[in-house]
């Protein structure tokens, strides 16, 4: 339970940090 709530986290946040690298033009849009 508490493992697979971490590895989705995990997940999460490498999947938001690659978009963030590859594509900053839409996170500055989600962003504001």
């Amino acid at each position: 339970t508490l493992s697979i709530v971490l590895f989705l986290v995990l997940g999460f946040f490498a999947a938001i940090y690659t978009r963030y690298m590859g594509m900053s033009q839409i996170v500055k849009g989600l962003g504001g």
